[in-house]
C-alpha cells in the first residue's frame, strides 16, 4: 500500500465556511496537517504530507478526522468508506482555477504521482498591449538540498517560450509545464529522496522591470511580473483623471 499511495507527496484539503479551524486531528488525537492556511476562496486549507509517520500514512488515517479551532470541532468528512474516496474539495469539480477565481496551486498534486505540474505565469502591468514583445523567453533550472546545502541539477536546464497565444486574460500569459522530465525528486545513491526546487530566470524585456515570485509548499507556482518603466500616455491620462477626481 505504501508504494501505491506515494511517499512524502503533498496535497491539500479544502473546506469552506465562516469559521477558521486551524488544526486537523485524527481519531488518535494527533495533528494531521503539515501546514494550515486560509484564502479568499477557501476558509480552511490543510496541506497534508503523505506517508508521514504519526500523521497520514494511509488515506484511511483521514477517516473520522476533525477540524478544530476556538469554535470547537466538526468532522472534515475527508474519507468516505463507500468507494474508499478521499474528498479533498467537498466534491467540487476541478478546473484550472480554484473556486473564487484564484489560481490553482500546482503543487496540489496527486499523491500517487512522482511528476509535477509547474505553472509559469506572466503578468503585464502599467502598459498597453502594443508595448509587449511577441514572446518572452525563460530559463528553468532546479536544485535540491543535501546535508543542508543546495545542489544544482546540472543535467536539467530548459528554455521555455511564452507568446501571445498563451494569453489567459488581456494581462496574463500562462503555461503549465509537464512531462517526464519534470519530476518531484530524485533518489540519491544513499536511497533517500531529494525533492527539487525549481527556479526561473527571464531574458531581459526592454522597457520593463521584472519581479519573480514563488508560491506553494514546493513553489511549483511561479509568477513573473513585468512592469512598464515610465508612464505611457494611457496611464498618464489615468493619473490625471484620478487627481482631478480626488480634488472634487
Amino acid at each position: 500500500m505504501k508504494g501505491i499511495e506515494g511517499n512524502e507527496n503533498y496535497y491539500r484539503i479544502y473546506r469552506n465556511g465562516d469559521t477558521a479551524y486551524e488544526k486537523l486531528f485524527g481519531k488518535s488525537g494527533k495533528e494531521l496537517q503539515h501546514n494550515y492556511e486560509t484564502s479568499d476562496a477557501w476558509k480552511n486549507v490543510y496541506t497534508i504530507r503523505h506517508m508521514t509517520k504519526d500523521k497520514v500514512v494511509k488515506f484511511t488515517d483521514l477517516k473520522d478526522a476533525m477540524m478544530s479551532g476556538s469554535a470547537g470541532q466538526i468532522p472534515v468528512n475527508v474519507y468516505q468508506e463507500d468507494g474508499a474516496m478521499a474528498v479533498l474539495m467537498n466534491n467540487t469539480a476541478s478546473s484550472p482555477t480554484e473556486p473564487g477565481g484564484n489560481e490553482e496551486a500546482p503543487d496540489v498534486q496527486d499523491p500517487c504521482k512522482d511528476l509535477i505540474e509547474l505553472r509559469l505565469k506572466k503578468v503585464w502591468k502599467r502598459d498597453e498591449e502594443k508595448d509587449r514583445p511577441n514572446e518572452v523567453i525563460f530559463n528553468i533550472t532546479r536544485s535540491y538540498e543535501k546535508d543542508g546545502k543546495p545542489v544544482v541539477d546540472t543535467n536539467f536546464n530548459k528554455e521555455v517560450i511564452l507568446t501571445k497565444k498563451d494569453a489567459q486574460t488581456s494581462d496574463i500569459w500562462e503555461k503549465v509545464l509537464t512531462g517526464a522530465e519534470y519530476t518531484a525528486y530524485h533518489v540519491g545513491t544513499d536511497g533517500k529522496k531529494y525533492y527539487y526546487t525549481y527556479h526561473v530566470s527571464e531574458m531581459k524585456v526592454d522597457g520593463y522591470t521584472t519581479e519573480i515570485t514563488y508560491k506553494g509548499d514546493r513553489q511549483y507556482s511561479i509568477t513573473v511580473t513585468n512592469t512598464k518603466t515610465g508612464l505611457t500616455a494611457f496611464f498618464r491620462k489615468q493619473e490625471e483623471w484620478e487627481k482631478l477626481c480626488s480634488t472634487r
